[in-house]
């Protein structure tokens, strides 16, 4: 029942990738999105959407709806983040201990045999579940962790 709303969605984006945006059908299939617990998927349908429209006032009632989707997230959704922010994996823990000594993404790599790459997607979840936004935020919340 809960997935109802996929298959216009899916017709949609294919409608959209192709370059043929008929905007009604984008936001009856964003509606059905959200309403299955797709908020994000919608509003990047719409979003893409508005890109692809080619009358200006499609375009801005198309990224009006992007917007109102993305805000639209559902409250467990919410609830989920909250527990969970603050809440570092082991090995995130590890790769923010080395942050705070001041080694570089490939000297961390190096000594906990991962990729550079990859310290960086754990340097990238900790700023995100830290609510760090620059480095100097990231350096403070790291080290009233420790």
């Amino acid at each position: 029942d809960r997935l109802k709303g996929l298959a216009p969605a899916a017709r949609a984006w294919a409608d959209v990738m192709a370059g043929s945006v008929e905007p009604d059908a984008v936001e009856t299939a964003a509606a059905g999105l959200a309403d299955a617990g797709f908020s994000w998927e919608a509003s990047r349908l719409a979003g893409q959407a508005a890109i692809r429209a080619t009358e200006p006032t499609q375009t801005r009632t198309l990224l009006e709806r992007a917007r109102d989707l993305k805000g639209a997230l559902p409250s467990e959704d919410a609830g989920e983040r909250a527990a969970s922010a603050g809440v570092l994996s082991e090995r995130e823990e590890e790769v923010g201990r080395q942050v705070l000594d001041g080694l570089t993404h490939k000297e961390i790599g190096a000594l906990l045999f991962i990729s550079p790459k990859t310290v960086e997607h754990h340097v990238a979840r900790i700023r995100q579940k830290l609510g760090a936004t620059t480095r100097a935020e990231l350096m403070s919340a790291l080290r009233a962790r420790s």
